[in-house]
């Protein structure tokens, strides 16, 4: 079967369920093989749909959520994007970067799931980012810290450099234009180049320079 003609239901439309829809999307599932429910009337609409079920919404509510569709579940998968979750036999984490493709997604499986089941949610799964998968859910745990939080980290880092461009009277727009454009080139150096974070920071740090100072002092 076509990996990408399976029909996709998504319970949540929060923070990460609206990207997650906007990712499937971007990956060129079509519009009539999803559906998503935003309140609990039509969950279990959704769970008679779908051969994927994503539940999107907050840890404390997988349980209900799961309580309302558990006697819908036979031939379908449910994927689980809580940060903790029992009784889904999949979980993944995903970053915002998902809507555009580019998230670091990881992955876990309990050994309920078939093989072929495994292999084709993780080629869906794909066309949404870099798919890492984990073989216990603690290795899920601290790819979160890396994927999850790190996209945040790298924003952060972004807006104390834009924010010295404003101080020293950049203004606003300009500074976060100047902020991304760093990021971003120095991710393409590091990608086309293929060369380590390592040899690229002394690429730029020269001794006795500017740049080896602000490294030293962070």
């Amino acid at each position: 079967n076509n990996i990408m003609s399976k029909k996709i239901a998504i319970i949540g439309h929060g923070h990460i369920g609206k990207p997650l829809l906007r990712g499937f999307l971007h990956a060129g599932v079509a519009p009539a093989s999803m559906r998503i429910s935003t309140d609990y009337v039509h969950n279990r609409e959704l769970a008679l749909f779908a051969d994927y079920i994503f539940i999107a919404v907050r840890p404390a509510v997988v349980p209900e959520v799961l309580a309302q569709i558990k006697d819908l579940l036979v031939g379908k998968l449910v994927i689980s994007t809580a940060s903790v979750s029992k009784g889904t036999p999949v979980r993944i984490m995903p970053n915002l970067a998902i809507a555009h493709g580019q998230s670091v997604i990881g992955f876990y499986a309990d050994k309920t799931v078939k093989k072929v089941d495994r292999d084709n949610l993780k080629k869906l799964l794909s066309g949404l980012g870099l798919v890492i998968e984990c073989k216990r859910e603690s290795e899920l745990d601290a790819l979160t810290l890396m994927s999850g939080a790190g996209v945040a980290m790298a924003a952060y880092l972004m807006q104390m450099l834009a924010a010295y461009g404003v101080k020293r009277g950049f203004g606003d727009k300009l500074s976060q234009q100047i902020a991304t454009k760093v990021f971003t080139g120095a991710i393409t150096c590091l990608t086309k180049d293929k060369i380590t974070f390592a040899k690229f920071i002394e690429a730029v740090a020269t001794k006795g320079g500017t740049t080896e100072a602000i490294i030293a002092g962070l």
